[in-house]
């Protein structure tokens, strides 16, 4: 009998702006694995045994919301008896450098070993953080629902689309808005959506889901880049997948490899006159991008969606069981390609 994957969460993720984690929760559904909604089931303190064995199939991986979510919308992921479920247990971890105290007291009170990563450049952070609990870390990426961007091919009718403000967390977006905004907004035909946290009471109501994909879809160039501890961002899809081409930098690493042909590449230690030199390149060679982007299109749709995930996690179930190898004296890491997902092992000290 095929085992199920059990997700433990909240619907309280429907009612983000940006609910993509949800739609990856309805497509473990549609598999026909188990989600479990802590509130609206009213598992709160619910000992874990007793939940695993009320499922008709057997369960093969456990995965619990991450910290981050259950904090900012006020659901708690508690438990009894976790430890007495021989079953490997993981959970998502995409804002890596927040909450740390938190994560160091739930993984050894929940026995959770598999940590789910949006980002590679999460590695070296959480083997030093937790590689006193995690035997394994899986690259889940950002992922998208390819059914949201069925709608008609769009006109283009900006060059450049603009999306934030500069934070903290995204400095180099934030000079390259102002850049564009202060040297090109007379040159090039440019929609600026600033951040949500920055919108006025009724300013640009309706900008989201596919609204604001259609927006994508109707500019040459979209801006995307890393934040801070070189992290990726869901943009980074959505806007080839939308069928653009990004304006930014890459985190250099393999979690790009899908998008990094379709990108204007620009970074922090270029000069104003060189960011600026690439932009006026690029919109000169914007028929030519917009061909790159079309054959970016169909690669994210298919390996970055949230159907193709699933599938990808299913076939660790087996992996997840294998043994790990004998501890050695220096954290060391193994990382292998598995079914187009970047397999990570720590092994313990």
């Amino acid at each position: 009998m095929a085992e199920k994957i059990l997700y433990i969460t909240s619907s309280k993720l429907e009612k983000m702006m940006n609910n993509e984690r949800w739609h990856l929760i309805k497509a473990f559904k549609k598999a026909g694995h188990y989600v479990v909604d802590v509130e609206k089931d009213n598992m709160h303190g619910f000992d874990l045994p007793k939940l695993v064995k009320s499922f008709k199939k057997p369960i093969g991986l456990i995965i619990f919301e991450e910290i981050i979510w259950a904090k900012k919308l006020k659901f708690r992921i508690d438990f009894k008896n976790a430890h007495k479920v021989k079953i490997p247990k993981a959970m998502f971890i995409s804002d890596f450098w927040i909450y740390t105290y938190k994560y160091k007291r739930i993984l050894p009170k929940n026995d959770i070993r598999v940590l789910l990563t949006c980002h590679e450049g999460a590695y070296a952070y959480i083997g030093k953080h937790f590689g006193k609990w995690v035997d394994r870390i899986i690259w889940v990426p950002l992922t998208i629902d390819s059914s949201h961007f069925k709608f008609p091919k769009q006109k283009k009718k900006y060059d450049f689309f603009l999306s934030g403000a500069m934070t903290f967390f995204t400095p180099f977006r934030g000079r390259v808005i102002e850049l564009i905004k202060k040297h090109r907004s007379d040159k090039y035909r440019i929609y600026h959506l600033g951040h949500p946290g920055h919108w006025k009471k009724g300013e640009n109501k309706g900008v989201r889901g596919i609204d604001y994909y259609k927006l994508l879809a109707q500019s040459y160039f979209c801006l995307s880049t890393t934040g801070i501890n070189n992290i990726s961002a869901r943009k980074y899809w959505e806007i080839s997948a939308a069928g653009s081409t990004l304006l930014g930098n890459e985190t250099g690493l393999p979690e790009h490899f899908l998008i990094k042909d379709n990108l204007v590449h620009i970074h922090d230690q270029m000069s104003d006159k060189e960011i600026l030199k690439e932009i006026d390149k690029a919109y000169k060679n914007r028929k030519k991008w917009s061909k790159k982007a079309e054959e970016a299109q169909k690669q994210v749709l298919k390996f970055i969606s949230t159907d193709y995930t699933v599938q990808r996690l299913e076939e660790q179930l087996p992996i997840l069981k294998l043994p790990l190898a004998q501890p050695s004296r220096l954290l060391r890491r193994l990382r292998e390609r598995v079914g187009g997902f970047i397999y990570f092992k720590i092994f313990r000290r």
